[in-house]
């Protein structure tokens, strides 16, 4: 009776110690957790939250990394939502600007607690889930509708573009078109960052009252994200070019200016400013347009009336008169562009020519090829003839007017650009390098380093699509194999445990 006690005492210290260990252990854990878990709650969330979406939907680019890398001001970013009424998505997302700038702050204000919030920044009503940016300097707003667009047939659309479409394919067709939606947050949100924290919004002036064709609103809704401003320009009734102008844009008229506007634009290049200037074949501008023909003729450019044909493979899309011109890498609109591969689309221009003796730089931006050639304007007939002026010409030059060769100015070198294609504006080819090489030319004269163009990431889930025997095997795996190897290998410790 001795030896079982003895034996008895010495499996319950053997267990005692045991349960001490497994005791010890377990505390130990349990603190390495309550400790990672203080030190996750500390870390930046961009050091332990990763992005493994496909698109990378949740990261921040390159573009908005340099703009990122300029912040040097407070700025916060307020999420107004609703209880209930959070979009993940959004909230999860503006997080990584906090995380990756130490000045940016993101703070959620809910506006049924809260309801006079929003009115020391706007005076309108605004929907859940919108971005307020504040800065010292000024602040902004970003809509729900800015973070989300649908791509369909070439081109980005917002909600109510897309909805417009589509009714009327429904009315047409009795379905409704399908289209990819897309989260343009970053675009939105790096605009807006980069708008509260610069000094100076540069202003642009667009002229009128001489038939201008009116800028599209996709193009005023990329310039707006570059915080370009944009305002009307009656040259008729104005003595001077405001003094805040950086730029003048000349949208295809189709009135003449008289010699006092155009010594009045002459004379504001010539003082450094700088101005674009967009003509439609059909203006005929030699013949109908005599004042602007001789302003672009001091400069050394005459316009080539007629509508501008390709008859190079390869030198133009689907129809001879769309263009496809060959980008100058070392003009100024180039360098600010992403990429010069991406093709720009030139449709129904006139051409350029430059003269030899031009008393100013004149810099190719975009060239047709050797076999070009020029039909009348209303001609019924695609095909080159022998009387068709042919040839290389130009269908963007680009004039840097230097102060040095102006006698009397004494400030700036003022630029000319000059476009024979309004038609470079339309919406349909806005997402070819149309828009980007406009906006790099507006930011050229802005003296901008870089744009602020971003596209958006798809949020179509990609699924994965299995035949149906791969589909049986992993419903085999997860149904029968997996646990019955956990049920095998609680059973084999069981018994091992049972054995001792």
């Amino acid at each position: 009776m001795s030896k079982k006690m003895n034996k008895d005492s010495m499996n319950f210290r053997r267990s005692l110690r045991s349960g001490s260990y497994t005791a010890a252990i377990s505390a130990f854990l349990v603190v390495i957790i309550v400790f990672v878990n203080l030190i996750m709650t500390v870390l930046p969330g961009n050091t332990v939250l990763f992005d493994l979406t496909e698109n990378g939907m949740y990261s921040l680019g390159d573009t908005t990394g340099n703009v990122l890398d300029t912040v040097d001001i407070p700025v916060t970013i307020y999420h107004v939502y609703e209880e209930g009424q959070e979009i993940p998505e959004i909230s999860n997302f503006i997080r990584r600007y906090a995380d990756t700038c130490s000045d940016i702050k993101v703070t959620a204000v809910d506006p049924g607690l809260n309801p006079n919030f929003t009115k020391q920044y706007t005076d309108e009503q605004i929907e859940n889930n919108t971005l307020i940016v504040v800065s010292e300097k000024r602040s902004t707003i970003v809509n729900p509708a800015d973070m989300y667009k649908y791509y369909m047939e070439g081109q980005y659309l917002s909600y109510e573009e897309y909805y417009e479409l589509a009714s009327m394919y429904y009315m047409y067709y009795g379905s409704a078109p399908s289209a990819e939606e897309y989260f343009f947050a970053e675009q939105a949100v790096t605009s807006a960052v980069d708008y509260v924290i610069t000094e100076n919004i540069p202003v642009m002036y667009y002229t009128s009252k001489h038939g201008e064709a009116e800028i599209n609103a996709t193009y005023t809704d990329i310039i707006r994200n570059e915080n370009i401003e944009l305002k009307e320009l009656e040259l008729l009734t104005s003595k001077a070019i405001p003094e805040d102008a950086e730029a003048i844009i000349i949208n295809a008229p189709t009135i003449d200016f008289t010699t006092e506007e155009t010594e009045l634009i002459m004379n504001y290049m010539l003082s450094g400013g700088d101005v674009v200037f967009l003509t439609n074949y059909a203006t005929e501008m030699n013949t109908k347009l005599p004042n602007l023909a001789a302003f672009c003729k001091s400069m050394g450019l005459t316009s080539v009336d007629g509508m501008l044909m390709e008859n190079t493979t390869g030198s133009y899309y689907q129809s001879p008169y769309i263009t496809l011109p060959t980008i100058n890498e070392i003009s100024a609109p180039a360098k600010l562009m992403k990429s010069i591969n991406v093709p720009v689309l030139i449709p129904v221009a006139h051409g350029i020519k430059i003269d030899e003796a031009a008393p100013y730089t004149v810099t190719a931006i975009l060239t047709t090829s050797d076999n070009a050639y020029i039909k009348p304007a209303g001609t019924d007939t695609y095909v080159k003839e022998d009387k068709d002026p042919a040839g290389q010409f130009y269908t963007g030059v680009h004039v840097t007017l230097a102060a040095s060769e102006a006698e009397g100015i004494v400030s700036g070198a003022g630029s000319f650009v000059w476009y024979s294609s309004s038609e470079l504006l339309i919406k349909e080819y806005a997402s070819y390098g149309n828009s980007e090489l406009f906006v790099s030319t507006l930011n050229s004269m802005c003296n901008k380093k870089s744009s602020i163009s971003i596209i958006g990431k798809s949020l179509d889930t990609p699924y994965l699509v299995m035949t149906e025997t791969e589909s049986r095997v992993w419903m085999v795996v997860f149904i029968a194999v997996i646990p019955l190897a956990v049920l095998v290998g609680g059973f084999t410790v069981w018994y091992r445990r049972r054995r001792r």
